[in-house]
């Protein structure tokens, strides 16, 4: 099977461990740092995920996994919604489901935690619309024991299972990895939830920030921002009322300057002038993958240097 050598590890070695003692085991340590590490390194911004993995706290889990922990949503897999792989307890494959933390709640809702995560795997689904090719809703089966597990089955939003007997490419894993984070994305970006205010200043708790990209949907400092930079991207000078007449009014991106590193582990004041800029929606993307996302400069140089290079039209 030619896929990611810590998957076939995992599902050649992990039945046989689980018959072994789990501390200090060499696999188990390989769950909780070498594996996530490898993972991480397949995502596009990955400064914005943490990955974290487990093969259970003690003892062996039933059914071991990987997750991808988007910031602005969750830095805990006991809560929120993330992408993971989930292993079947008999390592006859793995799934890469679009799951939920189910331990806050089978904390708060006891026995009706099954319910509740069913109705809202189902409100994801209807958020999505159609998936991918190879994604399914269906029930996904870990053959695991414990609630813990089965609450894995009923938060399932999306899925695609990966048989240990099948070849499964590596090119085929990292589109499919891919796909499900810009799902991940889609759900993220149009999250409700807000960051706080504190007496109408535009302040951020930079110890809990979790990332710039959620000062981006503070809608009352957003419209401040926009207010004060206008309404035509800085880098490109794109002007969505030009090209698209009434429906364009009043559209644009803001874009958070401030490195977080500056802003960790303390009280800051956002000045909608200097510490944002307006960008149109190709930019705002573009920015994120440059060095340094604080330097629209070094963007607008990019673009010019482009056009300057551009291939001349076929005639």
């Amino acid at each position: 099977m030619a896929t990611l050598p810590f998957f076939e590890e995992i599902l050649y070695n992990y039945e046989l461990s689980a018959n072994q003692g789990f501390s200090g085991h060499w696999l188990a340590k390989k769950f909780r740092s070498v594996y996530p590490s490898a993972l991480h390194e397949l995502i596009d911004y990955n400064d914005r995920y943490i990955v974290k993995g487990s093969s259970g706290k003690g003892n062996w889990t039933h059914c071991p996994w990987i997750a991808i922990l988007d910031r602005v949503i969750t830095e805990t897999p006991q809560k929120g919604y993330y992408p993971v792989f989930l292993f079947r307890r008999d390592m006859s494959g793995f799934y890469l489901s679009l799951n939920q933390g189910v331990t806050n709640v089978m904390a708060y809702h006891n026995l009706n935690a099954s319910d509740i995560l069913r109705w809202r795997a189902q409100d994801f689904r209807q958020q999505l619309g159609k998936l991918p090719d190879g994604f399914t809703t269906a029930e996904i089966q870990l053959f695991g024991e414990t609630s813990t597990v089965k609450n894995y089955e009923h938060g399932n939003i999306c899925s695609k299972f990966y048989d240990a007997n099948a070849k499964i490419s590596l090119n085929e894993l990292k589109i499919d990895l891919l796909e499900m984070i810009e799902m991940y994305d889609f759900l993220v970006y149009n999250d409700p939830t807000s960051t706080d205010q504190e007496e109408d200043k535009f302040t951020e708790d930079a110890g809990n920030l979790r990332l710039h990209y959620r000062i981006e949907r503070n809608q009352k400092l957003i419209q401040q921002v926009k207010k004060v930079k206008g309404y035509k991207c800085e880098a490109c000078h794109f002007d969505f009322l030009e090209k698209y007449g009434e429906l364009g009014t009043d559209f644009i991106e803001a874009h958070h300057l401030i490195p977080i590193s500056d802003l960790e582990g303390e009280k800051v004041l956002l000045d909608p002038k200097l510490d944002f800029s307006v960008l149109c929606s190709n930019c705002h993307r573009m920015i994120h993958r440059t060095e340094n996302p604080s330097d629209v400069e070094a963007l607008r140089e990019i673009i010019n240097n482009a056009a300057n290079t551009a291939p001349t039209p076929l005639t």
